[in-house]
């Protein structure tokens, strides 16, 4: 049997799909560490949702706005989970953003959310959050320490040292219905533990649903929405580039949330856990045409799903920290996570200067005083 032939086969397969990794290397500086996945630290205790939620800020962004002036709602109009009478044909509905925040704001693509909490929740802290991320980061990682097969990618870094489908949209679309016409996407940021870790995390939320589920026990600190006719633009937190706010909006509990897929369950489970998104609809279609759409709570699956990932999750507790560590000693505190291909390690590099703060100082400011000593945190 010859197996040279059929080796070198699979290994020209694989290599077909190989793509030049300078993109994601156009803002590194100085190498300095790589993780493969058998050095990941594992974290002593579980990952672990204990039911407790805290709403830091919800927003959504503006059709007002531009990408060169960018407007978002505060608390923002969530799009409401509306069944239609089946069967529905769905179309792809045109150009869709993946990432709202990369298409308005090349760089500091956290600012919006803190414009959004400057409003919703002004007194809060930062100075011990280990981490600020958003929920794709979180899955990429993941799948990384699960050693699934992933593709190349980067991510930047920050820390902040404080001294003293095409179908998706379309069934999005169809099965929910705007309120007050404005509907545009809306983010929610939630924080809670991870391990040993205090996360806060950004995620996209597809729509809320009517329910009489009461399992999450969840602070949620409300603000003042003005009548349409006195709502004004302002800047809450005042900087050049500034995201402008509209406080105007509704005021969604985080056990309404609810993410619509047309895809598999498996993948949406891990969405709805780092996203604590206790309501699901995964629709039954062949070639775009749905029969069967049923609004249901998956956190019992959650739950299942968290006991099943146990070690992984523990796993990417541990990665999180050891990039935590590498970069608490880097003076810049800029940095960038790259795997440069598939069956790649990570390798964390210093980040170019000039390129991304991360934040503005007045943001920080704000929301990283200290009582005194130093403070580390990745971003």
């Amino acid at each position: 049997m010859d197996t040279t032939s059929k080796t070198k086969s699979k290994f020209d397969l694989q290599r077909s799909t190989f793509r030049d990794p300078a993109w994601i290397l156009r803002n590194t500086a100085k190498y300095i560490q790589s993780i493969a996945p058998w050095e990941v630290n594992i974290c002593e205790a579980s990952v672990t949702f204990d039911t407790e939620v805290e709403v830091l800020c919800t927003y959504s962004w503006s059709h007002q706005g531009s990408k060169d002036n960018p407007v978002i709602y505060v608390p923002g109009f969530p799009k409401k989970w509306a069944l239609p009478q089946l069967p529905v044909q769905l179309r792809p509905s045109g150009d869709n953003f993946i990432d709202a925040h990369a298409y308005s704001r090349h760089t500091q693509q956290f600012e919006p959310a803190f414009q959004a909490l400057m409003l919703m929740n002004s007194d809060a802290r930062f100075t011990d959050v280990d981490i600020l991320t958003n929920r794709n980061n979180l899955l990429t990682l993941l799948g990384f320490v699960s050693c699934e097969r992933s593709d190349q990618f980067g991510l930047n870094l920050h820390i902040v040292a404080y001294r003293t489908s095409p179908l998706g949209p379309a069934f999005e679309e169809r099965f929910t219905t705007a309120l007050n016409g404005m509907a545009n996407t809306y983010y929610r940021v939630v924080r809670y533990r991870f391990g040993n870790l205090n996360m806060v995390v950004r995620h996209e939320t597809d729509a809320f649903c009517e329910t009489p589920d009461t399992v999450f026990e969840e602070l949620f600190r409300g603000i003042d929405i003005p009548d349409d006719s006195q709502a004004k633009i302002q800047i809450p937190i005042l900087h050049e580039s500034a995201t402008a706010v509209f406080a105007r909006g509704t005021l969604i509990p985080q056990r309404q949330v609810a993410e619509l897929k047309t895809s598999r369950r498996a993948k949406t489970i891990s969405q709805c856990w780092i996203g604590r998104t206790p309501n699901l609809c995964i629709s039954k279609h062949e070639k775009g045409l749905v029969t069967e759409a049923e609004m249901k709570n998956v956190w019992g699956e959650c739950v299942q799903w968290e006991t099943d990932q146990q070690r992984n999750l523990r796993r990417l507790a541990g990665l999180l920290k050891q990039i935590q560590v590498v970069m608490g000693s880097v003076q810049s505190g800029r940095g960038v996570l790259v795997r440069k291909e598939r069956q790649a390690p990570l390798q964390i590099f210093e980040g170019k200067l000039g390129v991304d703060d991360g934040l503005p100082i007045q943001i920080t400011t704000q929301f990283w005083q200290c009582d005194g000593g130093d403070t580390n945190r990745i971003g």
